[in-house]
Order: structure tokens, then sequence, then C-alpha cells
């Protein structure tokens, strides 16, 4: 029974954060409204996508690192700093969801479609994007998952060693 339940919860979790955005939405962003709960959803999808990483798919091009068999959103935080989580190391995602995607931090999370992610983002939003807004009082280290710090923002997407 707790496997059902489980099982059933998992797939309610995920169809929330796989639902297509409404044709009425021209910005093609949709709010989240419980955090907590898609927070708990998006941690396990993020954690599971951990599987799938292997270093010998990571490709560097003029424009950073990408991932030839791409799984991952892009995660634009505060506006200034964008991570992508299938070019670093499942330790490097778990530091990721350990300091940025902590309820009481965040003030907001909005989703953006594939399409408006891709136009916007170019080859690292194909995915889509997921924004997230954390708040001014909140304490965090945006120096995570491999984060290359410029003067008012950052990524993580620069050159990866290739072993």
């Amino acid at each position: 029974m707790k496997v059902i339940f489980f099982t059933f919860f998992i797939l309610l979790a995920f169809s929330s954060y796989s639902q297509d955005e409404p044709k009425s939405d021209p910005s093609a962003l949709r709010n989240i409204n419980s955090v907590p709960l898609f927070l708990d959803s998006l941690r396990t999808k993020i954690l599971l996508d951990t599987l799938k990483y292997n270093p010998k798919d990571i490709v560097n091009t003029s424009s950073g690192a990408i991932n030839s068999n791409s799984y991952s959103s892009l995660f634009f935080i505060n506006m200034r700093y964008q991570y992508k989580l299938d070019i670093i190391t499942g330790t490097d995602v778990l530091a990721f969801c350990n300091e940025i995607l902590i309820a009481n931090k965040i003030e907001s999370i909005n989703i953006m479609n594939e399409k408006k992610s891709k136009d916007v983002f170019g080859i690292n939003g194909k995915n889509g994007t997921i924004v997230i807004q954390i708040k001014e009082s909140a304490v965090t280290d945006f120096n995570v998952a491999g984060l290359k710090k410029e003067k008012y923002r950052g990524n993580n997407l620069g050159l990866i060693k290739i072993d």
C-alpha cells in the first residue's frame, strides 16, 4: 500500500511539474503557488536525473559546456545566476539542491516553457527554464554547482575539464 501511495504521489508531483503552459499566457511563464510541494518534486526529479549523468556526454563549445544528451532545465536565480545541472557531477547537483532549493529562502518560482526558454536562452534553455527569486534576507552561497562569477552575474556553463 505504501508503494502505491508513494508512486501516486511521485506521478502527481511530476505531472504538476511537467504541465504545459496555458495557451492564454503570452509570457509563457507559470507562477508556482505551492513552493514547498513543488520543491519536493523538483528535488526528487533533479536527484533522479543525476543517474543519467555521463561525463562522456559533455561537450565544450564556444558558448560553454553542454550535455549532448541534455535533460536538465536551466535554473535562473535572482535574475543573475544561471545553472545547468546536466553538466556537473551528482555531488555538485546535491550541493545546489541543498543551498538553493530551500523553501524558506525562496520568494517566488516561475517556470518558462521550452519554446519561450529556447527563444530567450538558446540551446541552454531547450529543456525549459526555472526562474527562482531568493528572498533578500536569505543567506545563500551562490558559489555552488561550478558557478563561475563575473562582475554582477555568473553561470556554471564555462569550459569543463573532460577526462
